[in-house]
């Protein structure tokens, strides 16, 4: 019974295991996309393409080994990347051009704070270890149960058979005896 709810819950996360995401974003004058599964793992080799606003394909080219590809486009106007990962999976995103998504401020508004930068690597690297050391502990405990039988089931294996044979002992003591 263990075994049929452990597959149960383990087959939609081996499931989800190959969903592939895309993020696109500004980095200066430069695009970077980076690729990844949605179990962290980053898409290598995946086929990027870049396409304006009218689908005529900018540019092409395929992410390194850490599921990134960066290029610098001729234009700032909205991009559409397309990313074709392994076993057909595929994502799409748009791209704003860099500053479309920030507020326009009136003239005699006062200026407001800029908010820094987060360095998406480095945020990305905090969350995967963040979620890394939250895992670990299951994957422990999984990987401890799969090991064999533990003690509490030696004894009682070993309980069962010297039951049995009682059993069988006091039966054939039972039997009258002769010729």
């Amino acid at each position: 019974m263990r075994w049929i709810v452990l597959v149960g819950v383990l087959l939609p996360a081996v499931a989800m295991a190959h969903r592939v995401v895309v993020f696109p974003y500004w980095e200066g004058e430069e695009v970077r996309v980076e690729a990844f599964f949605s179990d962290g793992t980053p898409v290598k080799g995946g086929v990027v393409r870049v396409y304006d606003p009218a689908g005529q394909l900018l540019t092409e080219g395929r992410t390194d080994a850490e599921g990134t590809f960066g290029f610098k486009p001729e234009g700032k106007g909205p991009l559409k990347v397309v990313l074709e990962a392994s076993m057909g999976h595929k994502a799409e995103a748009v791209l704003e051009p860099e500053g479309a998504s920030e507020p326009v401020q009136k003239a005699k508004a006062p200026p407001e704070e800029v908010p820094p930068r987060v360095d998406l690597k480095a945020l990305k690297e905090v969350v995967k270890e963040a979620v890394a050391e939250e895992v670990r502990p299951i994957i422990r405990e999984l990987a401890r149960r799969e090991v064999g039988p533990s003690f509490r089931d030696v004894v009682g294996g070993v309980g069962w058979i010297v039951g049995l044979m009682g059993i069988w002992l006091y039966l054939k003591s039972r039997r009258p005896r002769g010729g």
